[in-house]
């Protein structure tokens, strides 16, 4: 896209005859106010080639329109590209968060393990196990919304 446009300013230029010169201006418009122009045309290499002696605004053409709309394009694009890279990062994030909340909720009570509270075996008793992880006899912990030991 941008190479065809080249060629059109290229050949406008280069043309002495007005005819032309118009021709050649009015198909670098057209291209310029084309949709598929915003998605390809980088603002700024657009600004550079523009010659200097158009006019910014004229009753077929509005460049400050154009230009204006190619610069909000691209803007548009590197928001989202950044919006999209911090919410891949966020959602990295919640994955390892989730990944370590279920890690720290793993108990593992075997025969051995002891009540810290009576010092007997848990053994296969009924037990209540505590979000920080501590695991007691029923008996010992009544509370269940309170540790017998971080009381």
């Amino acid at each position: 896209m941008t190479e065809l446009l080249t060629t059109y300013l290229e050949q406008h230029q280069k043309h002495k005859d007005t005819q032309r010169r118009e021709k050649f201006r009015t198909l670098a418009i057209k291209l310029m106010q084309s949709k598929e122009a915003r998605n390809q045309l980088k603002p700024l290499e657009v600004l550079q080639m523009i010659p200097g002696d158009w006019p910014l605004k004229s009753s077929d053409c509005d460049l400050i329109g154009f230009l204006s709309s190619i610069f909000d394009h691209q803007l548009t694009v590197e928001e989202n590209s950044k919006i999209e890279y911090n919410l891949t990062k966020m959602e990295e994030f919640n994955t390892e968060l989730e990944h370590n909340e279920l890690q720290s909720a793993y108990l593992i009570i075997r025969e051995e393990t002891d009540c810290k509270v009576c010092h007997t075996k848990l053994g296969h008793k009924k037990i209540r196990i505590y979000p920080h992880g501590m695991a007691f006899h029923m008996r010992c912990a009544k509370n269940p919304s309170e540790c017998p030991i971080t009381k």
